[in-house]
């Protein structure tokens, strides 16, 4: 009797458990895509940008950040990795580049009016070039000698954004370390949604 009693109950217990109770799936990863404008803190640089991001569902971020300038701009296009807590985003993007530096250098030989040679030097920064020395002599003695540097810059580019709209708009600030926005600013505000 006390095993048939036991029977029943560990039947009992094996369709209580299996009947109706069973474990779901964790969220699969959310895709998205943003798009906005930027505007840096004086006002000289804006422009338009995209951020394709996905979500994991631990929060866990993954994308790229697409910028469109009609001006020069400092910050890049480049993959994004960050975190979201449902209320807040934080990204960030490597903004690794190489810049080249022109200086170009003529001298003009003295004449008799003037004996002293007459030396010009200019320096310009470009977006692409290659490392090295070249000089010319023109007929009338004139001398231009290019010098042109490759400098490695490296960034951070540090994005914050508080989340709004059952999660279809980011508004926030941003801010690059590094040396890729020396000469231009390197922070301002973020707004986009999708």
């Amino acid at each position: 009797m006390k095993n048939a009693a036991f029977a029943v109950l560990f039947s009992m217990l094996v369709v209580a458990c299996s009947s109706g109770t069973a474990v779901t799936e964790l969220p699969q990863n959310v895709t998205s895509r943003f798009s906005g404008t930027f505007q840096n803190t004086p006002g000289s640089q804006n422009g338009t940008l995209t951020i394709d991001i996905v979500e994991s569902a631990t929060g866990v971020i993954t994308g790229n950040i697409i910028f469109t300038s009609s001006a020069s701009n400092c910050l890049r296009n480049a993959p994004v990795n960050g975190t979201s807590n449902g209320f807040n985003v934080s990204l960030s993007a490597a903004q690794n580049r190489v810049e080249f530096v022109e200086t170009t250098t003529v001298t003009r030989p003295g004449t008799e009016e003037m004996p002293t040679p007459v030396v010009t030097t200019t320096i310009r920064k470009l977006e692409n070039g290659q490392a090295g020395t070249t000089t010319t002599t023109a007929g009338d003695g004139t001398t231009t000698v290019v010098v042109t540097v490759e400098n490695a810059l490296s960034a951070t580019l540090n994005m914050q954004f508080a989340v709004s709209n059952n999660g279809n708009t980011l508004s926030g600030s941003y801010v690059t370390d590094g040396n890729t926005c020396s000469n231009q600013t390197g922070s301002g505000s973020m707004n986009l949604s999708r």
